[in-house]
Protein backbone atom coordinates (compact mmCIF):
# COMPACT_ATOMS: atom_id res chain seq x y z
CA UNK A 1 0.00 0.00 0.00
CA UNK A 2 1.62 3.31 -0.83
CA UNK A 3 0.20 6.79 0.42
CA UNK A 4 0.53 10.01 -1.75
CA UNK A 5 -0.05 13.59 -0.41
CA UNK A 6 -0.69 15.62 -3.60
CA UNK A 7 -1.55 18.85 -1.61
CA UNK A 8 -3.85 20.01 0.98
CA UNK A 9 -7.48 18.67 -0.81
CA UNK A 10 -5.68 15.74 -2.70
CA UNK A 11 -4.88 12.19 -1.71
CA UNK A 12 -3.98 9.32 -3.05
CA UNK A 13 -3.85 5.55 -1.95
CA UNK A 14 -2.60 2.80 -4.22
CA UNK A 15 -2.91 -1.07 -2.91
CA UNK A 16 -1.50 -4.03 -4.85
CA UNK A 17 -2.89 -7.27 -3.88
CA UNK A 18 -1.31 -10.57 -5.77
CA UNK A 19 -2.64 -13.92 -5.98
CA UNK A 20 -1.34 -17.32 -6.89
CA UNK A 21 -2.57 -20.81 -7.11
CA UNK A 22 -5.79 -19.36 -8.89
CA UNK A 23 -7.28 -22.24 -11.24
CA UNK A 24 -6.92 -21.64 -14.55
CA UNK A 25 -4.79 -18.08 -13.96
CA UNK A 26 -1.07 -18.45 -12.79
CA UNK A 27 -0.92 -14.93 -11.15
CA UNK A 28 -2.94 -11.89 -10.94
CA UNK A 29 -3.38 -8.77 -9.58
CA UNK A 30 -5.34 -6.25 -8.64
CA UNK A 31 -4.18 -2.50 -8.58
CA UNK A 32 -6.78 -0.23 -6.62
CA UNK A 33 -6.42 3.45 -6.85
CA UNK A 34 -8.34 5.52 -4.04
CA UNK A 35 -8.54 9.52 -4.81
CA UNK A 36 -9.51 11.55 -1.68
CA UNK A 37 -10.27 14.62 -2.65
CA UNK A 38 -11.76 17.62 0.16
CA UNK A 39 -13.83 20.59 -0.92
CA UNK A 40 -16.44 22.79 0.01
CA UNK A 41 -19.70 23.14 -1.57
CA UNK A 42 -21.07 26.24 -3.11
CA UNK A 43 -22.98 26.49 0.59
CA UNK A 44 -19.98 26.50 2.09
CA UNK A 45 -20.71 22.64 3.48
CA UNK A 46 -17.16 20.31 3.59
CA UNK A 47 -17.11 17.34 1.28
CA UNK A 48 -14.89 14.59 1.53
CA UNK A 49 -15.02 13.03 -1.95
CA UNK A 50 -13.52 9.40 -2.78
CA UNK A 51 -12.63 7.58 -6.76
CA UNK A 52 -11.94 4.21 -6.22
CA UNK A 53 -10.26 2.43 -9.66
CA UNK A 54 -9.72 -0.83 -9.92
CA UNK A 55 -7.51 -2.51 -12.62
CA UNK A 56 -7.14 -6.51 -13.22
CA UNK A 57 -4.36 -7.72 -14.33
CA UNK A 58 -2.77 -11.22 -15.74
CA UNK A 59 0.94 -12.39 -15.64
CA UNK A 60 -0.17 -15.44 -17.51
CA UNK A 61 -3.22 -15.10 -20.23
CA UNK A 62 -6.45 -18.16 -19.50
CA UNK A 63 -9.60 -18.57 -21.06
CA UNK A 64 -11.60 -17.38 -18.18
CA UNK A 65 -9.72 -13.83 -18.01
CA UNK A 66 -12.65 -11.82 -18.99
CA UNK A 67 -14.85 -13.55 -16.80
CA UNK A 68 -12.33 -13.74 -13.98
CA UNK A 69 -11.94 -9.88 -14.09
CA UNK A 70 -15.42 -9.11 -14.27
CA UNK A 71 -16.19 -11.14 -11.34
CA UNK A 72 -13.65 -9.47 -9.62
CA UNK A 73 -14.44 -6.19 -10.43
CA UNK A 74 -18.35 -6.95 -9.38
CA UNK A 75 -17.53 -7.89 -6.05
CA UNK A 76 -14.89 -5.11 -5.68
CA UNK A 77 -17.82 -2.83 -6.21
CA UNK A 78 -20.27 -4.77 -3.35
CA UNK A 79 -17.56 -4.25 -1.16
CA UNK A 80 -16.44 -0.56 -1.68
CA UNK A 81 -20.39 0.56 -2.09
CA UNK A 82 -20.43 -1.45 2.05
CA UNK A 83 -17.47 0.43 2.89
CA UNK A 84 -18.55 3.64 1.47
CA UNK A 85 -22.28 3.00 3.55
CA UNK A 86 -20.16 3.08 6.81
CA UNK A 87 -17.76 5.20 6.34
CA UNK A 88 -20.94 8.02 5.69
CA UNK A 89 -22.97 6.72 8.88
CA UNK A 90 -19.87 6.96 11.30
CA UNK A 91 -18.84 10.66 9.64
CA UNK A 92 -22.59 11.49 10.15
CA UNK A 93 -22.59 10.05 13.76
CA UNK A 94 -19.32 12.22 14.69
CA UNK A 95 -20.21 14.82 12.73
CA UNK A 96 -19.86 17.28 15.55
CA UNK A 97 -16.90 15.44 17.63
CA UNK A 98 -14.98 16.04 14.42
CA UNK A 99 -15.91 19.74 13.81
CA UNK A 100 -14.46 20.63 17.50
CA UNK A 101 -11.57 18.76 16.81
CA UNK A 102 -11.95 15.90 19.03
CA UNK A 103 -10.36 12.64 18.72
CA UNK A 104 -12.11 9.70 17.44
CA UNK A 105 -11.22 5.94 18.29
CA UNK A 106 -11.57 3.54 15.55
CA UNK A 107 -12.41 0.03 16.39
CA UNK A 108 -12.28 -3.17 14.63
Amino acid sequence: QVLASIDDDRMIIVETASFTGMPYADHFVVVTRWVVLSRTDPDGSPVLEIQIVCEVIFRKWTILQKRMTSDTISELTKTYMQWGQLAESFLLQNRNAMEHGMVIELSP
